[in-house]
């Protein structure tokens, strides 16, 4: 729809249009379609400003789904940005327990987490607990979801007895819930995700056998929750791989962690394929796949150089478990040529400059360790075909030497 057009249409026309694109938004968000719903968000956006009179509130709740929109797609400053701007607009609008001013609190803290602020998404998180404790009470929906995230959020920062406390009490309110109103399937997910996260927190804890009896208990209880594709499905799935790694069972973990591959990559954010990637690269090091495993480690550093950009936390230890790998396998020169090609990729990056020379002095430690490495396995060096320094190029993309498993027979972990 045209700005002209908009100029000379009624002011009814126009709400029935806002209402129509709305709708139409919501429907491509539930299909996980972020760009196309931002799309039709901002055209939300834009009709609404014709109306400014006709709901206030939902020209902000509209602003915040492109916020949601932008979180998606992984543009964490894109919508850092726009959050912050809307965030003074809604405190000076709405009061803290409007729906509206709570959505716009728990963006922010999805944004702060994955920009790496875990304290500041922890603080966050408790604000919002306490918004919801004191308009809802503790026994409503929202207040349990708030109680949870604070749980998680505690957990990221191995403050695992806190988070054991908040995740067992939202458990108890769901298991109580599904008793009183009957078999509610939603109800179940909740729970699941739940488990999952309390799983986690006992595993970050060092209570192994805890944990794997969570994830029994999530297994036999809620069978049918774990096979139908969510964020709380994901996250079982993925503990119960962790949990097999840690007992030594990796045929069974690498089974989860490539069916999840194979089957759900196109339905996992780029965090979740991340994570997977990295446990599975981190099995294949363990168990002589070295070769393998440095494709799984350069897969997950090209997608957290999307997700976070060449100078984040997060992108930088991807980086430094290439550096092991190819140590491991004695291809220095190998690494020494990827190394160089992050150097010039972090040189011409628009990051800022002082992270871009902190990384930068960072790889060039690693360069040093590698070359001494190098040294001292010279003996045994000199009597193997010696490696060409120009045998490799790109090799941030490069993956054509890789070693894998056949994957052909793999199940769907979501069938079992």
């Amino acid at each position: 729809m045209k700005l002209q057009k908009l100029k000379h249409m009624q002011d009814t026309e126009i709400i029935h249009l806002v209402e129509a694109m709305g709708a139409r938004a919501e429907e491509f968000f539930g299909q996980d379609s972020y760009g196309t719903a931002e799309t039709w968000f901002r055209r939300v956006v834009r009709a609404k400003s014709f109306v400014k009179w006709y709901k206030p509130h939902q020209t902000l709740w509209a602003c915040l789904q492109v916020v949601e929109c932008l979180l998606s797609q992984n543009r964490f400053r894109e919508a850092q940005q726009l959050q912050q701007g809307l965030h003074s607009t809604i405190e000076r609008i709405f009061s803290a327990d409007h729906d509206v001013f709570v959505q716009s609190m728990e963006l922010n803290a999805e944004i702060l987490g994955s920009l790496g602020f875990a304290a500041e998404k922890e603080t966050v998180r408790r604000q919002v607990l306490q918004i919801r404790l004191v308009a809802l009470g503790m026994r409503h929906p929202a207040t349990v979801f708030a109680l949870e995230n604070l749980g998680a959020a505690l957990d990221s920062l191995d403050r695992h007895g806190e988070a054991q406390q908040l995740l067992e009490a939202s458990i108890r309110f769901w298991f109580e819930r599904v008793k009183d109103s009957g078999d509610s399937f939603e109800s179940q997910v909740s729970i699941l995700w739940d488990l999952a996260v309390l799983a986690k927190t006992l595993r970050d804890d060092g209570r192994y056998d805890e944990s794997e009896n969570v994830l029994d208990f999530a297994h036999n209880s809620f069978a049918d929750a774990t096979r139908l594709w969510s964020a709380s499905t994901f996250e079982y799935h993925y503990e119960r791989a962790v949990s097999y790694k840690l007992q030594k069972r990796f045929e069974n973990s690498k089974k989860i962690l490539r069916g999840l591959l194979k089957y759900h990559l196109n339905y996992m954010s780029p965090h979740m394929s991340t994570r997977v990637m990295c446990e599975l690269a981190g099995i294949l090091m363990e168990t002589g796949r070295q070769r393998e495993a440095a494709s799984w480690y350069k897969k997950e550093y090209r997608l957290s150089l999307k997700i976070y950009g060449p100078t984040h936390g997060y992108a930088m230890e991807c980086c430094k478990d290439i550096r092991f790998c190819y140590a491991d396998q004695s291809r220095y020169n190998e690494g020494k040529l990827f190394f160089e090609e992050v150097i010039e990729l972090l040189d011409s990056s628009s990051e800022e400059p002082n992270s871009r020379t902190s990384c930068i002095r960072e790889i060039n430690t690693w360069m040093e360790e590698l070359e001494e490495m190098r040294v001292e396995d010279s003996m045994e060096w000199s009597s193997k075909t010696s490696e060409s320094v120009d045998s490799e190029r790109e090799l941030i993309e490069n993956d054509e030497d890789d070693d894998y498993e056949d994957m052909s027979d793999i199940p769907d972990p979501l069938d079992y």
